[in-house]
């Protein structure tokens, strides 16, 4: 009786907030044009929330609405994708793991209505359960993918305004590969995460939110993406190991053991989620660590000196000044914050020459002298 009211007035809670994530961006996209792919995503979670309280988990309704929910958010991500690649043309593959994501997500809402032509078989019903099921958890390994390549091509400026929004979706699906993973394997939707659903998405819709505002053009890194890119597909293959070897071995020791497992392990991957992505500190000791153990040369020269050259050569009025994009540039290598350009004074000493996001540090006007 708790976990049914959990589950209904938590679905309520995430149609109430997300419905307020539509009004504000709806808003945004009739004075800038900008927001409407959210706007239409954050309308298909509030129906599918709606379905959810009214209908419960195993309606028919309740599915189809959360395959046009997935739907809406892939095409917010293409959205961004196309934005972001608008200027040098976008990816082949990346279009057509999109096209395939899609496919597979419109193959579920086929599959989720067979029920009703199989009303007659038991048998057959189960089986098709069990395949919207395993659509599902296919439909989420490829939406966790998309997001890591689209985080990963964008440039440093660009992953700063989506960040949140990517913490978000990657939360949302890690959330649903985790439900559709134990519901398969112990033949037995999990009421309790079933439940918390609600509550989780409805915390989402604030870092949704934060990413509402336009952050300008993007650049987007395709050689290095193609790499991290098997690397994400190696991570979410050693999740499935980890989920389904661990199940098997708990269900000898009995089914609470195994319950407790896959709550905490739910736990722990949106925890995870929540702590590396938006740690810059964290990611970049991941990105040094892969690179020294991974990979025979740490940068991709030819992609690197490319855009050094871009940085240099930019000098449109948007651009800074020549010192300053030259400190950009190097920073850029490093993906660091800021930095400093130190020059000779011409009498033996060094002094400030420019210095990029670097505003609150005080430095002399004569950093060093012969003496040193």
């Amino acid at each position: 009786m708790l976990i049914g009211l959990i589950g209904q007035w938590g679905h309520v809670f995430a149609a109430i907030a997300f419905g307020l994530l539509t009004l504000w961006s709806t808003r945004l996209w009739l004075k800038t044009k900008t927001s409407l792919p959210l706007s239409i995503a954050s309308a298909l979670t509030v129906l599918w929330a709606l379905c959810f309280a009214m209908a419960g988990p195993n309606a028919l309704a309740s599915w189809m609405a959360e395959s046009l929910r997935d739907l809406g958010w892939v095409g917010y991500m293409i959205s961004l994708w196309r934005s972001a690649t608008k200027q040098r043309g976008s990816n082949g593959a990346v279009k057509l793991l999109y096209g395939v994501l899609v496919c597979v997500i419109v193959g579920r809402v086929g599959v989720d209505v067979m029920p009703i032509a199989l009303a007659g078989s038991p048998r057959m019903i189960e089986a098709a359960f069990y395949a919207a099921i395993i659509l599902r958890m296919i439909s989420s390994v490829g939406a966790l993918l998309l997001v890591h390549n689209l985080y990963t091509a964008a440039t440093s400026q660009t992953r700063t305004a989506i960040r949140w929004p990517m913490i978000a979706l990657t939360v949302m699906w890690v959330y649903d590969l985790n439900l559709d993973t134990i519901t398969y394997l112990s033949h037995n939707v999990p009421l309790i995460l079933v439940a918390m659903r609600g509550v989780i998405i409805a915390l989402l819709a604030p870092l949704f939110a934060l990413g509402i505002a336009r952050f300008g053009q993007t650049e987007v890194k395709l050689s290095r993406s193609v790499t991290f890119q098997s690397l994400s597909l190696v991570g979410v293959g050693l999740y499935l190991i980890l989920m389904v070897g661990g199940s098997a071995l708990l269900q000898l020791a009995g089914e609470d053991y195994v319950r407790a497992f896959q709550v905490s392990f739910v736990f722990l991957s949106a925890l995870a989620a929540l702590i590396i992505l938006p740690n810059q500190k964290i990611r970049a000791w991941m990105r040094v660590m892969l690179a020294k153990h991974l990979f025979q040369h740490r940068y991709d020269y030819r992609a690197e000196w490319l855009r050094f050259t871009n940085t240099l050569s930019r000098a449109d009025e948007t651009a800074a000044a020549l010192n300053a994009r030259a400190i950009k540039a190097v920073a850029d290598i490093t993906e660091s914050s800021a930095g400093l350009l130190i020059g000779s004074d011409g009498a033996g000493g060094l002094t400030l020459q420019a210095r990029w996001n670097w505003p609150d540090i005080d430095v002399p006007l004569r950093a060093a002298g012969s003496e040193t």
